[in-house]
Formats: C-alpha cells, structure tokens, sequence
C-alpha cells in the first residue's frame, strides 16, 4: 500500500514537471512574439521568465522603453485564469483577452512623465502636494530622517468583464509602504472586450461609476513636523497653513481654484490623517470619449462628491479661470490701420470722394501730385498761378486722416468713418476656433516645444539666372493732360518659366497606412490642418499617431472622416 502511495506521488510529481516545463516553454515562446509584436512601438526587456501551475507568468528585470520614456520594475507577474488558458494562448495564439486576470507589478519606476506634475502628485509615493510650502522638494536624505525612505512600491491591476451582460470592472491599487495607499475602482458598461482596439466603441461605452480612495500610513505627520522645523513654523498646524497656501498657489497656476469645502476636508486629513475618498456617478449619458470635454464641463457630468472618513459627503465643487488661447478673437480695425504714419497713399474712400473736373486747369494751376504721403505737411502747397475761381472750401473736419494726407486746394476730403464689423465676422471667428474639434491637440502642441517635420523643402530657381528679354514700351501716352502728366513708359521683361514642383513627399490612400505603421506621415484634415507624427495604428474609422515634441509626446486620434490627404515623406 505504502508502495502504491509512493509511485502515485512520484507519478503527480513527474506530471506537474513536465506541465511547468511545458508552459516555461509555452509561455517563453508566446513571451518573445509579443515582445516582437511590440518593436514598432516600445523595446520589451527583461532577464528571465518563468510559469506557475496556477497559470501565472513572472517576468525578472522588466524594462521598457517608449518613445525615449524608460519603465522599470523588478518583477512584473500575469496571473492567467488557469495553466489550460495559459497552454491553449501560447500554443494555438489569438488576440483575445480572458473574462478575468491580473497584473501586479513590484518596485516600479516610472520616468519623468510631461503631463504628470511631481510638485501635485508624486508617483513614488502616491501623495499629493508632497512638499508643497516645505522650503524645497524632499530628498532622499529627508525620507531618512522621518524614517519613511521610499522602498519597492506594489501596484496590482484586476481584470473582470461579464461578456453577457457587457460589463467591465477595473480594480487599480497603489501601495507605497510607509507613505500612502490608493485604491481606483470603474466601472463600464456597453463595454466589449472584443473592439477594445476599435475608437467607435468607446464613443458608446458608459462610465457607471467611479471611486477613490487615498489612505495615509502616518506619512502626513511626519512631513508637517518636519517641514515644520525647516520652515521655522511655529507648529505643524501653523505649516499646515502654510501648506494650504502653496497648495492653492499651485492649483490657481493650474487654472484651478477648489471650494471652501473641499479646503477643510483636505485640512482635516493633514490634521488627523485617516482616509479620503472620491465617488463619481456620471449622467446616463455620459460615455468614456466624454473625458476629453473641458475641465468644467467634465466636472459637471461626472457628478463627484468627496468625504472624510465617514463624515456626510460634499461635492466636489472646483471653478476654472478660461485658458489665455480662449480670449475672444477681435479683427484688426481698419481705421487704426490708415491712421499709421507709415501709410503710403490715402484711403480709397477718400479718393472715391474727390470730385473729377472733366475740363482741369492748366497745368500751372494745378498743385503737385505728391509721390509719397509725408505726415508733417498739414498745409496745402500755394499755386504758382492765378487759379481758376471755385468754390470757398469748408473748414478742414476735425478726423484723424488729416495728418495722414495733404488735402487738394479744392478738395473736401470729409471724415472718414470707422467701419464697424460685418454681422457675420463673428460666426467667422467662431469657426475659425471650432477647428474640427482638435482643441485638445492645439493646446498640447502649443504648450510644447516644436520639433521640425522631416519634409524638406523642394529647391526654389534663382529669378536672376532667368534670361530677361524686352518687350518694349508698355503703351502710348494717355490723351488725357492730367493722366500724361504722371504717366511715363514702362519695360517689361517676361517671368521665368517655371520648373514642375518636386515633392518632398508621397500621396497616398488611407488604405495604405497599415503598411506603414511606425513611419512619420503628414495628414491633412478637410479644414486644412496639418498634424504630423508617427503611425502607431489604423483601422477603418481612424488612424492614431504620435506627435513628438521637445517637452514630450502626443498621443492623438484622426478619425478617417476628417482626412482629406496624407503625406508620406522621402527618406
């Protein structure tokens, strides 16, 4: 009996070998494709890997680089529904994500992100405002000496989807040992998993609710007895002040000004510690491409409402100061324009306004035609002979054209009116600001430095290399006496004959960038924008690029309704 038991147990032994080794091989060659998978867009390293008979997958080492942004972690484990899913993935393929599985990550770290603000949150240790109003940023050094050095952080991700029903439950929890903990949890509904990829479905996919939770692990004590000493406050609690200033100092640089309520909430955690949490139920209406709408009117439809511990809610209550690329466009009034003294001739309503004598006097009699404006004349020159009677001018009008021109000896010249804007200039201005809806990617590339586009310019010809050949007078002299007095004969030489243009880039179909994907291509809207970048993906609603700046990347979604051309340039 004992035997039987012994062979069994080798037996099982020998089978759970052979299953792990199966699925170290399994899972090293579904590892490596996916890593090739991803080459056009980030490079996946990492020293080992090994499986779990739970059906879970652990990667040593893991490194990787995205658009010159680095991610580190000592360990990055996938937790699979079972060994069979992880077998069946890896030995028969297929894109498709399982209904439930996990991702944790150990001692991550994250480079410097451009949209993320460390002086509002830190990604180390998960806490807000860190060291706001604290004389300086907190070193290392001064993690020592609260006794809170920043260790191996754990993050972890859970993943549910109800496939029947079309719900998507996403778990996020952030742990910083010593310093914070924060827990995310959403909830989608009209979710599917299988159009993950797809932009339309997240235009139908509803955002039911989410929460937040932050929880202090004795860390803000710490900071305010701390920074209460390097501020030479009086006590933590006058710091804590302190600190509620900088914090709304640095709110306001952010358009941004918190009510009341949510001040003292937040005054009451740095007090007490203890935990605060966020809770949003959006409108019925209300879908996940929504996130893109402005701060305040993303605000409003999601409803949010904070609470301390478990004191009654407040809602969250933030108002925003317009952005300064959001100031009302105003045209340039002509008026101000004409009355510049570097103007060079009168304006053409003036000059519609001088009566024509059709029998002028002679030539004697008539004042000098002025070839350029002079602004200090304000007397009109005297005739060198007796002219001919006219009527008394009226006394010059009082209007800012007369220290721009010399008026005529017998030449009202009546103020000029200041044109007003036409009734549809501002339906004009407000198109021109509609641009097709790519608001978000204006403020992106304004707030970021430019990067020159690889097109280059096709060669101009020289104008002066261009042989120039005659064609003689212009024409003969008017028979009008006044009109010969200021004409004389004119040479023209032809223009140059004008080379083809060469193209510093390829036109091509829409269909085509598939085959291009992780290329640099210019795409022109039908409202005449240019937005180049680099390809990361297409399908048959829209194609997503990558617009590098100085400060950082852009991730942005052309839809395919909207292209109107697409350039690819030459290497």
């Amino acid at each position: 009996m004992l035997k039987l038991l012994r062979n069994f147990a080798l037996a099982g032994l020998l089978v759970a070998g052979v299953m792990k080794l199966l699925a170290w091989w399994a899972v090293g060659g579904d590892a490596a494709r996916m890593v090739a998978a991803l080459a056009p867009y980030a490079a996946v390293k990492y020293d080992g890997i090994s499986a779990g008979l739970d059906g879970s997958v652990t990667l040593d080492k893991v490194s990787v680089d995205a658009g010159h942004h680095v991610y580190r972690a000592d360990s990055v484990v996938f937790e699979a529904p079972s060994l069979f899913w992880l077998l069946g993935h890896a030995l028969f393929g297929g894109t498709s994500l399982p209904a439930q599985f996990s991702v944790s990550a150990d001692g991550l770290k994250l480079p410097p992100l451009p949209w993320l603000d460390p002086q509002l949150f830190d990604p180390a240790t998960f806490v807000p405002f860190p060291a706001a109003g604290c004389a300086g940023s907190l070193s290392d050094a001064d993690y020592q000496h609260l006794g809170a050095a920043p260790g191996a952080s754990h993050e972890r991700l859970d993943y549910r989807y109800d496939a029947a029903q079309q719900t998507l439950n996403l778990v996020l929890n952030l742990q910083a040992p010593g310093f914070s903990k924060l827990d995310i949890e959403v909830d989608l509904k009209k979710f599917d998993a299988a159009a993950i990829a797809q932009m339309p479905m997240w235009d139908h996919a509803h955002l039911e609710q989410v929460a937040a939770t932050y929880t202090d692990m004795d860390f803000l004590a710490k900071r305010n007895q701390f920074c209460a000493q390097r501020t030479a406050s009086a006590s933590p609690a006058q710091f804590i002040e302190r600190h509620i200033s900088a914090v709304q100092e640095l709110l306001k640089a952010k358009r941004a000004e918190p009510s009341g309520e949510l001040v003292q909430l937040y005054r009451t955690l740095l007090e007490h510690g203890g935990r605060a949490s966020l809770l949003s139920l959006p409108s019925a209406g209300f879908v996940v491409a929504g996130l893109r709408s402005a701060p305040e009117d993303l605000l409003r439809q999601l409803n949010v409402t904070a609470r301390y511990q478990d004191k009654p809610p407040i809602m969250f209550r933030v108002a925003f100061t317009p952005a300064p690329e959001e100031a009302p466009i105003t045209p340039a009034e002509p008026a101000a324009i004409a009355s510049t003294p570097t103007a060079a001739a009168p304006p053409p309503a003036a000059v519609a306004a001088a009566p024509v004598n059709a029998h002028p006097a002679p030539m004697a009699s008539a004042p000098p035609a002025p070839t350029a404006v002079t602004p200090a004349v304000t007397t009109p020159p005297k005739p060198t002979a007796t002219p001919a009677p006219v009527a008394a001018p009226p006394p010059a009008p009082a209007a800012p054209l007369a220290a721009a021109a010399t008026p005529a000896p017998a030449v009202a010249t009546p103020a000029l009116p200041i044109p007003t804007k036409p009734a549809e200039a501002s339906a004009t201005v407000k198109a021109t600001r509609d641009n097709l809806g790519l608001h978000a990617l204006d403020r992106e590339e304004a707030r970021l430095a430019a990067i020159t586009p690889p097109f280059a310019p096709p060669p101009k010809r020289d104008a002066k290399s261009a042989p120039a050949a005659a064609l003689g007078p212009s024409a003969a002299a008017p028979p009008d006496p006044l009109l010969a007095m200021v004409w004389k004969p004119a040479v023209f030489e032809p223009l140059p004959e004008s080379e083809p243009e060469q193209k510093s880039y390829d036109v091509i179909d829409f269909g085509r960038l598939g085959s291009v994907v992780g290329r640099y291509v210019q795409v022109i809207t039908e409202g005449g924008k240019k937005i180049g970048g680099f390809v990361l993906g297409v399908d048959d609603t829209g194609v997503r690029l990558q617009v590098n700046r100085e400060g950082g990347n852009i991730i942005f979604v052309v839809t395919k309704t909207r292209v109107q051309e697409i350039r690819l340039p030459h290497y």
